[in-house]
């Protein structure tokens, strides 16, 4: 006969060992995890979309001088280029969790072909 510390016991589901929490630390846990880690994943591509931006406006105005006026263009130019940069940040990061290392292959394609300005012949 076993005895009631001899080992493990079967679960009321028919299977050995701990029994699978289903209330507040089960299963729906594991979910909030994973939302709250899409949220700092989406809040760390905000952040890095809003500083490269204002890393490239002021490269490209500033010390390259590809823009003459910097002063009075800087802050209109800082938000589209943050806009831009979140769009393919976001696009980029979506491809990824949808098709792993395959949707990043796919942004950087889509992006390349898509995203260029088409520059008519003059």
């Amino acid at each position: 006969m076993s005895e009631a510390g001899d080992g493990p016991r079967p679960n009321t589901d028919g299977t050995a060992g701990p029994p699978t929490p289903t209330g507040p630390g089960g299963p729906t846990a594991a979910q909030r995890t994973g939302t709250v880690a899409a949220r700092r994943r989406v809040l760390g591509l905000i952040g890095y979309a809003i500083v490269a931006a204002l890393v490239f406006d002021v490269l490209i105005g500033a010390i390259l001088g590809a823009r003459p006026d910097v002063g009075s263009h800087l802050w209109p130019l800082w938000g589209g280029f943050a806009l831009m940069g979140l769009a393919v940040a976001l696009f980029a990061a979506t491809l990824q969790r949808l098709r792993g290392p395959i949707g990043i292959l796919a942004a950087v394609v889509i992006t390349g072909l898509f995203g260029t300005a088409a520059i008519p012949p003059a």
